[in-house]
């Protein structure tokens, strides 16, 4: 028993290949999220379906999907005239020969309804493909309205010849230099305007903490005041009257709004570069 040789095998890490079984699973049962990820599988596998999911600017040459407008195959359709019959002293024979052409007309409509439900069933998956092209389209439609204007006024026609030193063309460079520094002085003053509302906002933010804990001090006071009153036997009436907190204080009008313009100013310093 002692000399028997023993043999052992490696522990080996179990296998995340997917089965046939999970392959072959009803799409029925699909969780939403699941439906989303083998619909953009099947989009990924196919040449137009691709372009629609990679982050590549579309171009005419990718046609959006047509409209998919289907009639009805030619099948049977049930007779619901039978769904309004009441039966009324039939006989056990005539009431299994209506049981029998009710089961036949009831397979004519589940027949109707499953092809009707794959149409539209394709209809919505043509309007998924349709939307995401559109908003391809939106994204590049976005580009070409962003695209700045050149900034730059050219001085020098290059239509015909010029001299440098020109009354014209050095009037045109002076024009531009003072444009130049009239903009950086507007930038400047709305930095500057920028700097000033914000530290008015953070003092008028102090000022309205010190409101709210002066507010808290008042309301204790006249709890204590209204409890003294009342064990000596004053009337409710005729005890003061609940403090009142004071409105947060607020900035003039005058003030622009601090975000408006860094959005300008940040597109003004990308035309510079």
């Amino acid at each position: 028993m002692d000399n028997v040789p023993t043999t052992t095998t490696p522990p080996s890490t179990p296998s995340l290949r997917r089965t046939a079984a999970h392959l072959d699973a009803d799409p029925a049962l699909f969780t939403p999220s699941k439906r989303m990820r083998s619909m953009y599988a099947a989009l990924s596998s196919m040449s137009s379906g691709s372009i629609l999911l990679s982050k590549a600017p579309i171009t005419s040459n990718t046609t959006i999907a047509p409209p998919l407008i289907e009639d009805l195959p030619p099948l049977k359709q049930p007779d619901w005239s039978l769904a309004t019959r009441r039966p009324v002293n039939v006989s056990h024979e005539r009431l299994e020969q209506e049981n029998e052409i009710l089961r036949t007309h009831l397979k004519y409509a589940a027949t109707v309804n499953q092809a009707q439900a794959g149409i539209i069933e394709g209809a919505h998956a043509t309007m998924v493909i349709q939307n995401l092209h559109l908003r391809k389209l939106n994204g590049a439609l976005y580009g070409r309205e962003k695209r700045r204007e050149p900034t730059r006024t050219l001085v020098i026609d290059s239509s015909r010849g010029q001299v440098f030193s020109s009354a014209e063309v050095l009037e045109g460079l002076r024009l531009q230099e003072e444009a130049k520094r009239v903009k950086a002085a507007a930038k400047q003053a709305r930095a500057s305007n920028r700097t000033a509302k914000k530290d008015a906002m953070a003092k008028l933010e102090a000022e309205w903490v010190k409101i709210k804990e002066k507010h808290v001090e008042n309301l204790v006071e006249w709890e204590r005041t209204c409890e003294r009153l009342q064990s000596e036997g004053v009337l409710r009436k005729n005890m003061p009257p609940k403090p009142k907190r004071q409105l947060k204080p607020t900035l003039p009008d005058d003030h622009g709004a601090v975000g408006d313009d860094d959005d300008e100013e940040e597109e003004e310093d990308e035309g510079d570069r």
